[in-house]
C-alpha cells in the first residue's frame, strides 16, 4: 500500500488520526497469495520459514482435505477489486458504555462493554487503548501510572464482530469492545472510571473521536 492520492497526484485530505492515510492503488484488481509450507512425504514440515505454519509447525492446509500436502496443493489464494473511494468515517460508539455514568450496584466481575459503528482494526484495543482504573487516580486526559490504581487481577480486552444482526447497528457491521477483569476482579465498594482513547482504529485506518457518540455530540464531518 502507499500514500493515498488524489488524480492530480496529491495526498488526501487527513483522516480523523490527523494523518494521510495508506492505500491501495485505485479501482484494480489484486490477487492474494498465502504459502503453504514445505512438506515431506509423511506430510510433516521440513522448513516452518518456507510458508505458513500453525503455532506447533504444521503446514497451512489450503484445501481444507485434513492434509498438509505443502505447496502447490496447499497454496491459498483470493482476489479482491479496488473502487476509487476512500472511507475517512471515524468509527464511533453507537451505544453507552456497560456499566452506564454513574452506575451503582455493579457487581465487582461486571465486565465492561461497548459497541461501535463499524469493525475495529483487532489490534488498536488493547490495555493501552482501553482500560479501567479507580476513580481517585489520574486525570482527565491521561491513563494514572501507579499499578494501585488498577485491578489487582488485572484484566484482558478483546473484541467481537457483528453483522446481519438487527438488534444491533441496523444488522449493519459493528464490534463489541469488551474488557474483562480477573480475580480477584474488581475492588468492592469503589468507583471506577473506564476510559477508551482515539488510538482505538477502524480497519481504514480511521481514529475512534471519544468525544462523539452517546450523550455527546454528532459525528465530524471529515
Amino acid at each position: 500500500d502507499v500514500v493515498c492520492r488524489d488524480q492530480r497526484g496529491e495526498p488526501v485530505a487527513v483522516n480523523s488520526c490527523g494523518v494521510v492515510p495508506t492505500c491501495f492503488p485505485g479501482e484494480t484488481d489484486f490477487t492474494v497469495l498465502v504459502k503453504a509450507a514445505e512438506v515431506d512425504q509423511n506430510n510433516l514440515t521440513l522448513d516452518v520459514f518456507s510458508g505458513l505454519t500453525d503455532a506447533t509447525g504444521n503446514s497451512l492446509d489450503g484445501n481444507a482435505n485434513g492434509l498438509a500436502e505443502g505447496p502447490s496443493l496447499d497454496n491459498y489464494s483470493s482476489s479482491f477489486s479496488t473502487t476509487d473511494q476512500l472511507d475517512l468515517i471515524a468509527p464511533v460508539l453507537i451505544s453507552p458504555l456497560e456499566p452506564e455514568q454513574n452506575a451503582d450496584l455493579v457487581p465487582v466481575n461486571q465486565r465492561v462493554k461497548g459497541f461501535f459503528s463499524e469493525y475495529l482494526l483487532s489490534g488498536s484495543l488493547n490495555n493501552d487503548t482501553f482500560r479501567v482504573f479507580e476513580a481517585g487516580c489520574g486525570n482527565p486526559t491521561d491513563f494514572p501510572e501507579a499499578l494501585s490504581c488498577y485491578p489487582a487481577g488485572g484484566f484482558t480486552t478483546f473484541t467481537k464482530n457483528f453483522e446481519g444482526d438487527l438488534s444491533i447497528n441496523n444488522g449493519q457491521p459493528a464490534t463489541q469492545v469488551i474488557l474483562k477483569t480477573y480475580y480477584p476482579y474488581l475492588n468492592p465498594l469503589t468507583s471506577y472510571n473506564s476510559r477508551l482513547t482515539n488510538g482505538i482504529q477502524d480497519l481504514y485506518q480511521n481514529c475512534f473521536y471519544p468525544s462523539f457518540g452517546p450523550g455527546r455530540g454528532p459525528v465530524p464531518n471529515l
